[in-house]
Order: C-alpha cells, then structure tokens, then sequence
C-alpha cells in the first residue's frame, strides 16, 4: 500500500507476517527442496522462441518440480 495511517499499516504488516508463517509451514517440505530461484528457461517452437522464468525449482529424490512458472 502506497499511503496508510501509521495504524492501519502496522495492521496490515501484521497480517502479511501471519500469513508468510501460515503459508511456509504448509508447505515446510517444499521449502526445504528448494535448490534453485528464478531460472530462466527457453524453448523453440516453429517460428519462435517460448520462454519463461520458473520461480522455484525443487529437487528430491523422485526428480525436480517446478513451482509457479510465467511465461512472457
């Protein structure tokens, strides 16, 4: 939020830091898979080029995941 009253905003950091906390502890396990951070990847196709930024990689045993992937 650009402008807030002093209040409001102490208000909303504390419900931004509940939600993190709420959000890390559900997902603890991917969390500590966590082995790379905004990985650039490109792929041809046809005429041109896909590309995207994978936000977060994880690996295990099983192989690697990717979580919330963009395009552009």
């Amino acid at each position: 939020m650009l402008f807030a009253y002093h209040k409001h905003a102490e208000g909303l950091h504390d419900v931004a830091i509940d939600k993190l906390i709420f959000f890390t502890e559900a997902r603890e396990d991917d969390m500590l898979r966590i082995r790379e951070e905004e990985t650039r990847i490109t792929y041809p196709l046809m005429q041109a080029t896909v590309g995207g930024k994978m936000d977060v990689t994880l690996h295990d045993d099983e192989g690697i995941g990717i979580r919330d992937k963009k395009t552009f």
